[in-house]
């Protein structure tokens, strides 16, 4: 099965590598942008021969959706990607894809919910992983996982 996943962040290698390692084949889509982390993540796909193609924000929804065509994906995975894709995008690709959202669902929709967990004092975080649709963060919840916060 072919794979996009749409990240900007170290914590999707993880995830990339379990892929991997279950026969998926694997595209990388990423911010066009520099840094510790960017180089860190290109690194790794070179390392395993993973594609890795770079967006500007202005012209995202056309260069993912050619992304997906070139790629010929089945599914797209969104893991720590700082921007909302367009309720057009969605639409459009024709695919599922799956968002893995690091808050609870439907508590803490949209960007940055660690930051408005964090201001809230809440003592519980998690993971929600959920199928896109163009309402945010409001498709279909596949797996959700909470985890209270340490002492210490």
């Amino acid at each position: 099965m072919n794979i996009g996943v749409i990240c900007n962040s170290k914590l999707s290698l993880p995830s990339i590598h379990s892929l991997l390692q279950l026969g998926h084949q694997v595209s990388m889509a990423m911010p066009n942008e520099n840094g510790t982390a960017y180089f860190e993540m290109e690194s790794f796909a070179n390392q395993f021969g993973i594609q890795v193609s770079k967006f500007q924000k202005g012209s995202l929804d056309q260069e993912l959706i050619y992304w997906k065509t070139i790629n010929e994906l089945d599914f797209m995975f969104v893991i720590t990607f700082p921007y909302i894709l367009s309720k057009k995008l969605i639409s459009t690709l024709g695919i599922h894809i799956v968002n893995f959202h690091f808050a609870p669902s439907p508590q803490y929709k949209g960007t940055q919910p660690v930051f408005w967990m964090l201001k809230n004092g809440e003592k519980k975080g998690g993971v929600t992983a959920h199928i896109m649709t163009p309402e945010i963060d409001g498709g279909a919840i596949i797996q959700q996982e909470g985890r209270k916060e340490t002492e210490g």
